[in-house]
């Protein structure tokens, strides 16, 4: 994953045994990319994470309930959303209409 993102890699080390993780976040961060580790607080086995995190390669420590946000915070910081739609959808894609949730039949 360094290698081939360098930069724009973003690891995500969550619960786990061991410490294997340490050297692919070594990597990562050598290679200017960004790690985000799971705290202790609700962590199964704190192992991995405990070990990035100690080793000094985690860029930020987080609850398990932010780690999503943060992920969604920095990929949008580092690409404008704008850029990635008009290579998804087209240069200016139209607005999708409201939707209502559709009401669970009876069983």
């Amino acid at each position: 994953m360094a290698r081939t993102f360098g930069p724009h890699a973003l690891a995500v080390v969550m619960t786990g045994m061991r410490s294997d993780g340490t050297q692919g976040a070594k990597a990562i961060r050598q290679a200017g990319g960004e790690v985000v580790v799971q705290d202790e607080a609700i962590s199964v086995v704190w192992g991995m994470p405990g070990s990035v995190g100690s080793a000094g390669f985690a860029d930020h420590i987080y609850a398990l309930g932010a780690i999503s946000t943060e992920i969604i915070r920095r990929v949008v910081a580092r690409r404008p959303i704008s850029a990635y739609l008009a290579r998804t959808q087209g240069s200016s894609p139209a607005p999708r209409p409201a939707t209502q949730p559709q009401p669970r039949s009876a069983r």
